[in-house]
């Protein structure tokens, strides 16, 4: 992204700061158009789907392909993000509960929540798959396509939104982080999105081999991730708050595709394709 300075000679700093334009970025259109459809690959995956929760690879496939072009026009357009500048914000401009969660950057804090998302992603695959014996493939399946949308929905959230981070809001937040992009991607928390829809595809499959314990570890770890990223001071607690409802939304989304019966369904034919409704 690319910032232009308006005004003449005449105006002061100040004005000229102000006055900071905004320009999409390069490919805009075409993340637009890639957007469309994914969003199109959601909708249609339920009518090349069965009756039954089985294997059927032009849905997972509009799945997988759907949530790969969210993911990347996502991250294309969240690159594009500009730093908050040289001077932190003002924290007058939040909320009160967010106001009282303003802190600096902890390098620490965020590499634990690093650490505790990866362990959240494992352990959640793991059981799941350990937990439906001859079909660990689409349960595998399942999980990758959770991850590619929750990253294309949060990545396009953080472009549109450009919240600055609480440590942006810091007065004594170096000038390294308020110049880099990443310093306008508070909301909402990938990291929760990620943890809770993980968390929710585990608690939606039976015969875990740790039994309600599972479900019960992976929401722990998922409420622990989320807490991390607010001690780090890169999320507010509304973040991580709506973070954690769209992955868990995400998640039922996903399962729930896979086990709807569709009224409509295409086959391919020697001449063309045959769309069957059902009244």
């Amino acid at each position: 992204m690319r910032a232009s300075l308006r005004g003449g000679a005449g105006h002061s700093a100040t004005e000229r700061e102000g006055s900071l334009g905004y320009e999409m970025p390069r490919g805009w259109w075409l993340c637009q158009c890639l957007g469309v459809v994914a969003l199109i690959a959601l909708v249609a995956a339920p009518a090349w789907g069965q009756d039954r929760k089985e294997e059927n690879w032009r849905r997972e496939a509009a799945l997988l392909v759907g949530g790969a072009l969210a993911a990347g026009s996502g991250l294309y357009l969240r690159s594009s993000i500009p730093g908050v500048g040289v001077n932190p914000k003002d924290p007058g401009e939040l909320c009160s509960l967010d106001r009282f969660f303003v802190r600096g950057y902890s390098a620490r804090w965020d590499v634990a929540s690093d650490v505790g998302l990866v362990v959240e992603l494992a352990f959640s695959l793991w059981a799941s798959i350990s937990g439906t014996l001859g079909r660990r493939l689409p349960t595998a399946l399942e999980h990758a396509e959770t991850a590619l949308w929750v990253t294309g929905l949060a990545a396009w959230s953080k472009w549109a939104t450009q919240r600055p981070r609480p440590y942006a809001y810091h007065p004594r937040c170096p000038a390294r982080l308020l110049g880099d992009g990443d310093s306008r991607a508070s909301f909402f928390s990938e990291h929760a999105a990620q943890a809770f829809a993980a968390a929710e595809l585990l608690r939606q499959t039976s015969g875990l081999p740790l039994g309600a314990a599972a479900q019960v570890l992976a929401y722990s770890l998922a409420l622990g991730v989320a807490a991390c990223r607010v001690a780090a001071g890169t999320h507010f607690p509304t973040d991580v708050a709506v973070g954690a409802g769209v992955g868990i939304l995400s998640a039922r989304t996903i399962s729930a595709l896979h086990r709807r019966t569709s009224r409509f369904n295409l086959f391919p034919t020697d001449h063309g394709l045959f769309l069957r409704i059902r009244i």
